[in-house]
């Protein structure tokens, strides 16, 4: 009888690699809006607006969102694994 599989696994063995793998994706994504906690302070260190201080936010917002768009498809022609690896 053939044991079925996950991503080349069996399902009782490497399960800990995906715990370990999608914490470290929601710590990469979550240090992005950690940024609010270091605004304040950098306006009052360089001595700028709210509007400057927020601009890179902004971008990286904007770079994300047109990136996914493209992601999409890729994940489309690709697949998640190898979109993901990328």
């Amino acid at each position: 009888m053939e044991k079925t599989r996950v991503f080349g696994l069996p399902l009782t063995q490497g399960r800990w690699i995906f715990v370990a793998l999608g914490f470290l994706a929601n710590v990469c994504m979550g240090s992005v809006y950690a940024f609010s906690v270091f605004r304040k302070p950098l306006e009052n260190l360089w001595g700028i607006s709210a509007t400057q201080s927020g601009l890179p936010f902004m971008i990286f917002l904007a770079v994300f969102a047109l990136g996914m768009a493209f992601a999409g498809s890729l994940v489309e022609n690709w697949g998640p694994r190898k979109t993901g690896i990328l």
